[in-house]
């Protein structure tokens, strides 16, 4: 089909038989295509594509009325409407991404037995909220998963995470200071520290310089 691009995930096991059904192109851009295999990794892949395409599935109605709705209200010049309307179509955008972490959290604390766990997790883009549910999903994997690329992956991914992530005791920063002298951050004898990074580059950074002068003196 000319103008688009779908990944469909297939995981290649020797000796497994897949059989691909699709009723045309609108049901492999919509996730409504179906694989029939032998391979075990690939009916786990199907197992989660399959609850993520229910719940869009759920919710994709409403926002396409949304969509329509909104361009009527911008072409009509109603901009209060417009900006509720698009106020909307943001709350639902939010709650599925909610909804969709939460099928991504359970299956991967229920799925000890498929590479596809550890996969999921190396993809994870929440890695820093929440690093314990990573962490104990990966300790609890089955050792022949752990043998795998994606457990290695996924320890790798967990490894850089582990002393940023949300909770973590963050490690004494040292380097040096403006004037060139090295130096070492104390912060663990205080009640508190601000560790803010920042670039000069970064016009967002510098907007924010104001505001931190004020909560520094304050």
């Amino acid at each position: 089909h000319k103008g688009w691009i779908h990944q469909c995930l297939l995981y290649a096991e020797n000796k497994a038989v897949y059989k691909f059904f699709a009723t045309g192109p609108n049901a492999v851009l919509y996730n409504r295509y179906r694989i029939v295999s032998t391979s075990f990794e690939q009916q786990k892949i199907d197992e989660f594509r399959n609850k993520e395409t229910a719940l869009g599935d759920k919710y994709r109605r409403k926002k396409k009325n949304l969509l329509l709705q909104s361009d009527k209200l911008l072409k009509a010049g109603k901009k209060e409407l417009y900006t509720a309307c698009l106020d909307s179509l943001l709350t639902i955008n939010s709650l599925v991404s909610k909804l969709d972490l939460e099928i991504r959290h359970t299956f991967i604390s229920d799925n000890k037995e498929t590479v596809y766990t550890p996969y999921l997790i190396s993809q994870a883009t929440d890695i820093f909220e929440n690093y314990s549910l990573y962490k104990n999903a990966l300790d609890n994997l089955s050792p022949d998963v752990k043998r795998s690329k994606y457990y290695d992956d996924a320890s790798d991914r967990l490894k850089a995470a582990k002393a940023i992530y949300n909770g973590a005791d963050v490690p004494i920063l040292t380097g040096q200071d403006i004037n060139g002298r090295n130096a070492e951050i104390d912060y663990q004898k205080s009640n508190f520290t601000l560790i803010n990074f920042w670039a000069s580059y970064c016009t967002p950074c510098r907007e924010e310089t104001p505001k931190l002068r004020k909560l520094y003196n304050t």
